[in-house]
């Protein structure tokens, strides 16, 4: 994971972003995706330090929130390097059943090298498994629609930052993390580089069998969850430098998922 969080290291905190800003969404991605990831860019951040901040070699580890998708806090990690910058930034987003303490080790490293990290906490703990299956397929969606949004959200705190290179901005995730950042890649252009670690795909699939052992609406929950299917958005990715990365004999994810 070290190696390939390395391929981000190299492109944004060597300082090799681009120079040209870039339009605010993928021109190809329906419309009606697009707006599932909207939101309010001037909304404030109320950035909060929870705690007293932690010394690394060569780093600080800030235990944060901010305000995120629909007003809601969202917990992260902030590892700041040492030194006046301009750094690069780079957001991370664990994988299912973890939590922003997944990529501590390596947002480490990337800090040593010269680039601020963002580490996020998912909001699937929101999420209620005990409603009705139409509830859970709404709930599904709407808290991967959430994270999109808190990923867009942790870019604008990092452009607000006075040590950070706006444009040179990139993105970590495994697994779960992954299917996240390929939504993120067609709608967030302000993200120059994604290293996207196990992602998988066809959520409307996986989650079908799931919800689909109720004989209410097996179809409309297919529907409803193809709208956040990765597989519809990374062909529409907007950043310029994208590395997938996916184990060929994956235990967890199936082999057409990657």
């Amino acid at each position: 994971m070290k190696r390939a969080a390395l391929v981000v290291l190299v492109l944004v905190a060597a300082g090799c972003g681009g120079s040209k800003e870039k339009s605010s969404s993928s021109s190809s991605l329906p419309d009606s995706l697009k707006r599932l990831y909207a939101y309010k860019q001037a909304a404030p951040l109320a950035e909060r330090d929870n705690q007293r901040p932690y010394k690394e070699h060569g780093a600080t580890l800030h235990d944060i929130s901010f305000r995120g998708s629909r007003g809601r806090r969202v917990n992260a990690f902030l590892m700041v390097p040492d030194g006046k910058g301009p750094f690069g930034g780079v957001v991370f987003q664990h994988g299912s059943g973890q939590d922003r303490s997944e990529f501590v080790a390596e947002s480490l490293a990337l800090a040593q090298r010269g680039a601020v990290g963002v580490l996020l906490d998912e909001p699937w703990v929101r999420s209620n498994s005990s409603a009705p299956p139409d509830k859970l397929a709404r709930d599904i969606r709407q808290n991967y629609v959430d994270n999109v949004v808190d990923v867009r959200r942790a870019v604008d705190l990092l452009r607000s930052r006075k040590d950070v290179d706006g444009k040179r901005i990139g993105f970590v995730g495994h697994s779960y993390g992954a299917a996240i950042g390929a939504l993120a890649s067609a709608v967030e252009p302000r993200i120059e580089a994604l290293n996207l670690l196990s992602g998988g795909a066809t959520p409307s699939r996986g989650y079908a069998q799931i919800i689909g052992r109720s004989p209410a609406k097996p179809r409309a929950y297919r529907r409803m969850l193809q709208t956040i299917d990765p597989v519809r958005y990374i062909g529409h990715a907007v950043p310029r430098h994208l590395f997938i990365e996916a184990g060929r004999y994956d235990e967890i994810i199936p082999q057409p998922d990657l």
